[in-house]
């Protein structure tokens, strides 16, 4: 449990390098994220789902934060920077529920009949409980701002590289 809180504390620390620029970009906080994924796989089943929880939690807060301030915000500038940010954690979460899931897969806790039809694994407990709880505020974002700030947020996702 003692290397869960030090995985933590490193991942939280890497949300104050994140709010500042040119320090730490998202594909930097990708790779952090699936090392520390597959550390978290490899945990007793008894402990995944409150680790993945725990690392979960700051960019489930920062999502929830920073939805919170688009819709308050009046300037145009500042919800194209805000919503920049919403697409990294919601490219965080979703890089994290994917890195567990395969972090599983390749530890042999999971069969074969996972697999969904484009041969990944499907997401399963406790990764699919990231998704739902982020759910709410990807449906706020799809459902409040203007075709092109979802737009921006598309390519800001960079689907192609889901």
């Amino acid at each position: 449990m003692f290397g869960t809180i030090i995985f933590t504390a490193g991942w939280e620390a890497s949300y104050e390098a994140a709010n500042r620029v040119g320090v730490l970009t998202v594909d930097d906080r990708k790779s952090l994220c699936i090392g520390i994924c597959y550390v978290l796989s490899s945990l007793p089943e008894s402990q995944r789902r409150k680790s993945l929880l725990a690392l979960a939690m700051p960019a489930l807060d920062c999502l929830e934060r920073m939805i919170q301030y688009a819709t308050t915000s009046t300037s145009e500038e500042e919800q194209t920077l805000v919503l920049g940010r919403i697409s990294s954690e919601i490219i965080i979460i979703t890089t994290m529920a994917r890195a567990f899931t395969d972090a599983l897969l390749n530890y042999s806790f999971m069969k074969s009949g996972f697999r969904t039809s484009d041969g990944n694994a499907a997401i399963v407990e406790p990764a699919l409980n990231i998704i739902e709880r982020a759910w709410p505020c990807i449906a706020v974002v799809a459902s409040s701002f203007h075709y092109n700030e979802v737009r921006l947020l598309y390519i800001a996702f960079d689907c192609r590289s889901w």
